[in-house]
């Protein structure tokens, strides 16, 4: 039996840091509901195109409030480790190991919120000018597992990303034809991820340091006992924290009306965001299985587990998520016929490619481990070997997405509209898991608008997002005990082959008020 495992070795810390939350499709397409367009001249254009604060002219404000119901549902293959041969664990007094795995299974993760806009923009009865101050939430997504030791528990159990953008734009139209516009944003970002990892493969790495022989097998890398559970985000009572970091972006744009306000042609640039979220991190092991002595001893010595109940011990300290948010394109082309009709292409050029990894870090002190570990020393080795950077991939490419938006005022008092939109997903199939999950989405919307006078609107919309099913057969995820033929730290987490799906509804609340100038929509 060994005393001590080697400090060189034991790389816990590479099964300590916290997946990141689900990432399907971050970008909320429709900031400012069906108001929001890439030719928009209401408050919208604060995020879509500055420029267009100055062609709509005027005082006016927007208001909107959506509800917003989105599930994926991971349905994951069982891993392809090979056989497993319990006879070479010593016997005793306990359950043995078992002559087989399967680690399959559907997870349905779902979440509800609320997401917001507050716009308002003013040419301040100077000819030409326009300027806004906006509230949006163009970069959020987000779910919870609906089982707490599902298949995909190593990819997420729970998560959630919010980038909160407060904006102030302004513009000038130059001869009723050319606006030029720009904005600043302070970025509010936080970061959620409760997920699990398994320490199975670095234990099998430091133990055979000191005896070769150990039997370490792929089949039993997922077994439960081998599980860290990591939340970076902390833990409060019932509910949780979250990781934030604040930064600064900026937009500009040009809006051509060449012909009046039968044409107009938005052409804008909006920067991408590094964000490094910080903040609380809990650690919750659990203790290996009493038939594997090896990995038993490994984790009891180090304070990891106590000895004598089999509890693993729960850490906290801080940790650290970062990434960057894309730089996009957006391009609107608006006809107006008739004064009653408003039609508008769309899209946008998405550099989701900035984002290829999420960059973890973990700190936890040797404290946390000190009442259970064998000394000191062991504790330290432990708190250092927890307390290192990690990689995990993304692999997003740039991508795009286009559509096409209608709006009719069908009386003086009441408009109709409606708008299709298709969203290219951004990973590729190899990189798709439950918490990286992306899909060609098809947008379908349609929106009606009361006006009780004619400065004022009163709208109500829904969208239904059909997301095209993905299947994977070419994980780019794989966990072995053969440090030789291990995958990249970026790749080595559990494979992720199978049958990814689901949908996102939102509904939509709208208030809009324009005092002068052009109609908003």
């Amino acid at each position: 039996m060994i005393r001590t495992l080697s400090a060189s070795t034991l790389l816990l810390a590479t099964a300590l840091a916290a997946a990141p939350a689900r990432a399907a499709g971050l970008d909320l397409l429709e900031v400012g509901g069906p108001w929001g367009t890439p030719g928009a001249t209401n408050p919208s254009a604060i995020w879509w195109n500055p420029a267009g604060l100055a062609v709509g002219g005027g005082t006016q404000f927007l208001v909107e409030a959506a509800p917003l119901l989105g599930s994926v549902t991971a349905q994951r293959d069982n891993p392809s480790y090979g056989d497993v041969d319990p006879s070479v664990y010593f016997e005793g007094p306990f359950d043995p190991p078992p002559d087989t795995y399967d680690y399959s299974g559907t997870d349905k993760l779902s979440t509800l919120g609320v997401v917001p806009f507050l716009g308002v923009s003013s040419n301040f009865m100077v000819p030409g000018l326009g300027v806004g101050l906006g509230l949006a939430v163009p970069t959020a997504r987000g779910g919870a597992s609906d089982q707490e030791w599902g298949a995909n528990r190593y990819a997420i159990r729970a998560g959630d990303i919010r980038a909160i953008h407060a904006m102030a734009g302004a513009s000038y139209q130059i001869l009723n034809k050319v606006a030029l516009g720009a904005s600043v944003s302070f970025v509010n970002s936080s970061y959620y991820a409760d997920t699990d990892t398994s320490t199975y493969p670095d234990l099998a790495v430091a133990v055979r340091e000191q005896i070769d022989t150990a039997p370490f097998q792929d089949g039993y890398a997922e077994q439960r006992g081998y599980t860290t559970t990591a939340v970076l985000g902390g833990e409060k009572g019932d509910g949780h924290g979250a990781l934030t970091d604040q930064a600064m972006t900026f937009g500009a744009g040009v809006y051509l009306t060449p012909i009046g306000n039968k044409l107009g042609i938005s052409l804008a640039y909006n920067h991408g965001v590094r964000l490094d979220n910080e903040g609380d991190l809990t650690l919750k092991f659990q203790c290996p299985p009493q038939w594997d002595a090896f990995s038993r001893l490994g984790a009891t010595s180090r304070g990891l587990c106590d000895a004598d109940t089999g509890n693993g011990v729960v850490a906290q300290g801080t940790g650290s998520v970062g990434y960057r948010l894309p730089s996009r394109i957006h391009l609107g082309v608006v006809l107006r016929p008739i004064d009653r009709v408003r039609l508008e292409v769309m899209g946008a050029s998405v550099m989701w490619s900035s984002f290829s990894d999420y960059e973890i870090g973990t700190n936890v002190k040797a404290d946390q481990f000190l009442e259970y570990a064998n000394s000191p020393e062991l504790a330290d080795e432990a708190a250092a070997l927890v307390s290192k950077p990690r990689l995990w991939a993304r692999d997003a490419q740039d991508t795009f997405w286009v559509g096409a938006d209608g709006k009719v005022r069908l009386t003086n008092m009441f408009s109709a509209g409606a708008r299709v939109l298709y969203d290219h997903h951004a990973i590729p199939s190899a990189s798709v898991s439950a918490n990286n999950a992306d899909f060609d989405a098809l947008i379908l919307g349609a929106m009606g608008q009361v006006n009780p006078i004619d400065q004022l609107g009163i709208g109500l919309s829904f969208s239904q997002q059909v997301l095209m099913s993905r299947t994977v057969t070419d994980s780019a995820f794989a966990l072995t005990v053969d440090p030789e033929s291990a995958k990249p730290a970026r790749y080595f987490y559990p494979s992720a082959n199978g049958k990814y799906s689901g949908s996102i509804t939102r509904l939509s609340l709208a208030v809009s008020g324009h005092f002068g100038g052009n109609t908003s929509w």
